[in-house]
């Protein structure tokens, strides 16, 4: 008799502790649900369309100022004056771009081949892949090691 109140005693403590753990994360998922419906409503597919367009534009202007021997691509030098320019900055933060810290990780998730020079195409393709990355610092990581295993 004596250790079968112990079993019950464990089970419902058990059963306690599961209900208040489901609560703190039914809590927490809550409130970042209700953080993100309390933003902008998300754009139309023209609205988005229309904006990616601008953002190529932008970039493209950019990247070409930069080209400062206008070869069409853009050598280490170049693409990292270009990355730390503020007009640059101002795009990276619009499309809530972070780039990784090292420039061989920057270099691997733009270019598919290994090279030093990065072309406009690779250049804006690299950073459609990074968009989303400014909060998330695992996702360039993770973009870094999709294209390192591409390439092997």
């Amino acid at each position: 008799v004596h250790s079968s109140l112990w079993a019950v005693y464990a089970g419902a403590f058990i059963c306690v502790a599961n209900v208040a753990l489901l609560n703190a994360v039914t809590g927490v998922v809550c409130e970042k649900v209700m953080e993100v419906a309390s933003t902008v409503p998300p754009l139309t597919e023209e609205e988005y369309n229309e904006h990616l367009l601008d953002f190529r534009t932008r970039l493209e202007q950019e990247f070409h100022a930069a080209d400062e021997d206008e070869s069409y691509s853009l050598d280490k030098d170049e693409y990292l004056k270009l990355l730390c320019g503020d007009e640059m900055q101002g795009l990276l933060q619009e499309m809530n771009i972070g780039l990784p810290l090292d420039e061989n990780h920057l270099l691997a998730i733009f270019s598919r081949i290994e090279t030093t020079e990065i072309k406009f195409d690779e250049f804006h393709r690299g950073l459609l892949c990074m968009r989303g990355s400014r909060l998330d610092h695992q996702s360039s990581a993770l973009q870094y090691d999709l294209r390192v295993c591409i390439k092997h």
